[in-house]
């Protein structure tokens, strides 16, 4: 400011006009950073949805295994279904906890790595910015300090959370009573697992729907941070110029005492 209240106003108007061109220039620099930060938000979905797959199947695995462990502890004897929808019931809520932390860490290392060449490129336009004003405007220049890490946001939504643990049973019905102890097991597995896979998709859901809620909200916030600290870095230096020109024009006894001050 305190130079372009010092400098010819024609000097000065040149010396904006190139500003202001430099400025146009990063402007659609951040536009192309842009569409590359969609491209990698659009890819971070595409990670998450094939964590989540994973996860089902090892899910369903493990619960497979839990079947297996129970029917094993009652011998030969076939156990109840309502045992074992218990055992399930019980093995649910601690293993989707487990996952959900899993989940929130690989997903956050993905997302710094992700972000990290974003931050870069943001600091280089808002560093671009200073150095451009300080040439132009003889100023001394600091570059800008990173903005830190960006890092997942805290997921609130598992705070209250009921896992999907509650099973419908099945009736075993007049047939299954004159039927042999290894067909009522097939039959008893059959049912266990068309319930197992509902069970399974349920929770992976609600672990798949809290990070994908979290991973748009960091991305949103990332971008409205850059954003916003392009547009404050201009304002401070561009406004600042344009102020002192409009006041050059229009208000000549200030601007000896607007140097004073």
């Amino acid at each position: 400011a305190l130079r372009s209240l010092e400098l010819p106003v024609e000097e000065l108007q040149q010396r904006l006009a190139v500003f202001e061109q430099k400025i146009a220039e990063i402007q659609r620099e951040r536009v192309a950073a842009g569409d590359l930060l969609a491209g990698d938000w659009k890819r971070s979905h595409e990670f998450l949805e094939a964590h989540a797959e994973q996860l089902r199947g090892k899910m369903r695995v493990y619960l497979d295994g839990v079947i297996e462990e129970t029917l094993a502890r009652n011998g030969h004897d076939l156990p109840s279904e309502a045992t074992l929808q218990s055992a399930l019931a019980a093995a649910i809520p601690g293993y989707c906890e487990h996952h959900v932390g899993g989940t929130t860490a690989q997903l956050a290392r993905h997302v710094v790595d992700v972000l990290r060449p974003h931050q870069q490129r943001a600091d280089h336009l808002i560093e671009t910015v200073r150095r451009t004003a300080a040439e132009l405007f003889d100023v001394p220049y600091h570059a800008p300090e990173s903005s830190g890490a960006f890092e997942l946001v805290e997921q609130p939504y598992w705070v209250t959370h009921k896992w999907s643990a509650q099973l419908i049973p099945f009736p075993p019905g007049l047939l299954e009573s004159i039927l042999s102890p290894d067909a009522r097991k097939r039959r008893l597995r059959k049912r266990l697992g068309e319930q197992m896979g509902q069970l399974v998709i349920a929770n992976v859901e609600k672990i798949r729907w809290a990070a994908y809620q979290s991973l748009d909200q960091t991305f949103r916030r990332f971008t409205g941070t850059l954003d916003e600290r392009l547009a404050a870095t201009i304002a401070a230096t561009h406004g600042a110029i344009r102020a002192a020109l409009d006041k050059r024009q229009q208000h000549r006894a200030a601007v000896a005492k607007d140097i004073a001050r």
